[in-house]
Formats: C-alpha cells, structure tokens, sequence
C-alpha cells in the first residue's frame, strides 16, 4: 500500500486506544419495571419496581443546583473516610409514612384520553439491592411486596422499592400512558436507566423497553405488533451499533467471491448467532464471573480472523462462520437479556423479533459494503483493491487491540 494508506492505518489503530470498545452489556445500568394489570373489580393496578434514588430526583436536581450537600427526609448519611455514605432510615420512613407514601405516589403520572389518572398508594416493599425474583407477573409482584423489613437500613445508591399503585378510575382496555413526573437527574457516565414496561390486562402478555428517564409519555396500548416492532428496532440497533459485530460483517462482505459463497458464509453465521442467541437467553449457559469476558475476547479474536481470512482469500469454510455465529449469539444474548430484564413476559415474540431486527441490520450492512465497493470499483480497479486492503488491514488492527485488551480483563477475573 501507498504511505498514505499506512497513514489511515496508523490514526485509526491510535483512535482505537482512545476509544472504549462497545461492550454488549452495560455496567451499572439500573432497571425501571412497571408491570400493568386488571384490578380486582375495576380500574387497574400498576407494580412499580424502581432504584431508590429515582424517588429522591427532586432532591438531587435542588441540590445540584444550589451546589449544595445532598440531603433528604427518609436519608441518614455517615461519613466513611473522606465519603459520606447514604442510606434509607426505615425508623423515619415507619415514623412517616404517609409522607413516604406521598413520595412515592408523586414519582410517576398516569392518563387516558389525554385525561390525568389519579394514583393511590397500596403497600410498598424496600429491598437492600435489586430482587432476584423477576416482576413477571402479579403473583410474583405480590410475593416481593410481601418482603420482610430489613434488619439494617440499606445503601441508598444499591437499594430498590416495590410499589403497588391503585388506578381507580381507568378503563382497563383504553390505552394507558405513563411518565416520570420527577426532574430530570445528570448521571454519572456509567449509570443509566432501562424501563421494562409489562402490559397483562385481560389475556395479553406484552413488554416493551424504553432508556432514560421516563421523561416524555410512553403509550402502553397493549399491541403486539408494536411491542414487536420495538424489538426488531433494538436488533438493528445493536447490530450496527456494536462496533465488533460490525466489523465482522464488513469483513464478511469484504472476503465476498461468488454470490453463491457469501449467501452460504450469511446463512451459516445467521443459523450459529440464531441458536445460542436463544439458549444463552434461557440461561443454558456458565453463570460464573469469566463468562461474559471470556466470550468478548473469543468475539474480538473472531473479527481478526475474518479479516485475516478475507484479506488472504481463504473464507471459504462456512463450518467456521457457522462456529463465530455461535460465539456472536452469546454476545447478541448478554445485550437482549437488559433489553428485556428478567422474566420478561411475551418471550417467543421478544426473541423473534429481536433475532429479526439483527438480520434487517446484517443484510443492510452487507448491502451498503457491496454496494459501496462496486460503485468504487467501477472507477477504478486499483482504488477499490487499495481500500478493501486498507479498510481490512483497520478493522484486524482494531480487533487485535480489542483481544488484547478483553484478554488481560478475562485473566483479572479468572
């Protein structure tokens, strides 16, 4: 190659330690579950489970703004070296508790018809840390509000809160619609917020998944074509937005002969990322720390081969496509497993349309690589070969980086 090529070699492998490569889960993120159903004789009951902090946002936001210390009714704070420590006083919230109770009902609003709903308070449970038991169902929801009080107050920053919520006056089949009704919080970067929003009035069981802070009104109408369509949206999403899976497919497209042979080495990868997709989901899979690690690192060291073989010409083999597939789909499972959240009802649905949305985003990938390689190659023959050299030569030094990188964090943990 040209000492130019070398010069966009060298910038993108530097940018590469630069830049933190897309993991498929997300550290710190912090679920938000509604789950909506028929109340016993009218209106509807909704179960809320919710990181404790999200009920003190009000607070938060007043005292970023004065550039004050953080401090709240129901929060005790202890000082542990140069930190203070927060936690959720059960004797000021047992003390208190139409005042906690008043707090929780402001968190969220509700409306039908663009009519607002009025909310009321049942029960509500404190858990030191995020329930193993998943919010699936109304037994389940019911089992976790029974929860005993905690013998020590919990983390403020770990603990969650189960609320069961009465909505009196809504139409059990109209669509119903539901926001935050807290400020907006700045988070620090590895925190985020992913709503798993549960809909099982009458006979339907369907989930939908919205990030960030509820700050705009999600419709819940009960739809399974929406839910659906959601899900293909987050597959495509992930596809082209996980940097390795995208390299891998630019690799494919880029290690293309025939016709024939890339339709064989597509399906093969489609058929392997398919099948562990599925049992890795359902959890057939290792449970232990090295897992997910050890899976990154194969993942990266996949995208070397490909592009290894492709720069060579020797990707011919759709057994070994057929292998990377398997090793995708786990990666694929880590990301649809916080897109559902656990227990997430309407399963079948989620999973196929998921499984959709990766190809829609596949095929579109490989499409926009051939297309742009034989608008170039009908310029010039020579320009083509150099870019596909180079873009092969980029995306093997990135994935090298990557494998070492994921490597030495797989030995941390092992």
């Amino acid at each position: 190659m040209r000492w130019h090529h070398f010069f966009y070699l060298t910038i993108a492998i530097f940018l590469s330690f630069v830049a933190a490569s897309l993991a498929h889960f997300t550290e710190g993120s912090k679920p938000r579950t509604i789950l909506i159903a028929d109340g016993e004789d009218k209106g509807l009951l909704v179960y809320l489970r919710v990181p404790a902090p999200l009920f003190f946002a009000g607070d938060i936001v007043d005292a970023q703004n004065r550039q004050v210390p953080f401090e709240a009714q129901f929060l005790t704070v202890n000082r542990v070296g140069n930190a203070l420590a927060f936690s959720l006083s059960q004797s000021d919230i047992s003390d208190n508790p139409n005042d906690f109770s008043d707090r929780l009902n402001a968190a969220h609003i509700f409306r039908q018809a663009g009519r607002p709903l009025e909310a009321r308070v049942l029960r509500w449970a404190i858990h030191s840390d995020l329930p193993k038991t998943s919010l699936s169902s109304v037994a389940e929801a019911r089992e976790a509000l029974s929860t005993p009080v905690l013998e020590v107050d919990p983390s403020f920053g770990a603990a969650y809160i189960d609320v069961e919520l009465a909505l009196d006056e809504a139409e059990k089949r109209l669509d119903l619609q539901v926001k935050s009704a807290l400020p907006f919080v700045i988070l620090p970067p590895s925190v985020s917020i992913d709503n798993h929003i549960r809909d099982l009035r009458g006979n339907s069981a369907v989930s939908i998944r919205e990030t960030g802070q509820l700050q705009d009104w999600v419709t819940v109408d009960g739809s399974s074509l929406r839910a659906g369509l959601l899900f293909v949206w987050q597959g495509i999403l992930h596809i082209l937005l996980g940097t390795d899976h995208v390299l891998f497919v630019v690799c494919i497209a880029l290690g293309a002969g025939a016709w024939r042979k890339l339709v064989l080495r597509v399906t093969a990868f489609t058929l392997g990322h398919a099948m562990t997709l599925v049992i890795a989901f359902l959890g057939y899979v290792p449970n232990a720390t090295w897992f997910i690690p050890a899976v990154e690192t194969a993942i990266a060291a996949t995208v070397v081969y490909a592009a290894l073989a492709a720069w060579l010409q020797r990707m011919d083999a759709p057994w070994v496509l057929l292998v990377t597939g398997l090793l995708h789909g786990l990666g694929f499972s880590f990301v649809l497993s916080e897109i559902l959240g656990p227990g997430s009802p309407a399963l079948s649905l989620s999973l196929a349309s998921f499984t959709l949305g990766i190809e829609f985003g596949q095929l579109a990938l490989l499409a926009l690589v051939l297309a742009a390689m034989a608008g170039i190659g009908t310029m010039s023959f020579q320009g083509a070969r150099a870019l596909r050299l180079m873009a092969l030569g980029v995306s093997g030094s990135i994935a090298v980086y990557w494998t070492l990188t994921r490597g030495l964090e797989l030995l941390s943990v092992v």
